[in-house]
């Protein structure tokens, strides 16, 4: 985790950097549910830990590491969601953040409603 710098003009105080899975590399195409959900679950406890209410999140492994985010999304809304139901009242803001891109968009959206309906039954 390091400062924002230029970036807290916006608001924005801390960088925290995480490494997920690059499908590349034989060793972590094979363990990449795990990884990718421990990308996001180990942000998320970093910034808990630091009393950080709001976090932001790329789609982490997608593009240049090669995760189709079809196949990673499941995983990180499941990871996500689980995470909030074990540290309630931790986080006032989470943010998946896409660069142009309407179809990852509608797939979380879709997804995080099944996920919050699952919940609800």
């Amino acid at each position: 985790m390091t400062p924002a710098f230029n970036l807290e003009q916006n608001g924005i105080k801390y960088i925290i950097h995480t490494v997920g899975p690059n499908l590349a590399i034989d060793e972590e195409k094979n363990n990449k549910e795990k990884l990718i959900a421990d990308a996001y679950r180990n942000s998320l406890q970093l910034a808990a830990e630091n009393n950080i209410t709001s976090i932001a999140f790329p789609a982490i492994s997608a593009a240049i590491f090669g995760y189709d985010i079809k196949i990673s999304a499941p995983i990180v809304i499941d990871t996500v969601i689980g995470f909030l139901e074990e540290n309630p009242g931790k986080f006032k803001e989470i943010y998946f953040v896409f660069y142009n891109n309407d179809d990852a968009i509608k797939l979380y959206s879709d997804l995080f409603q099944y996920f919050i309906k699952s919940i609800k039954q």
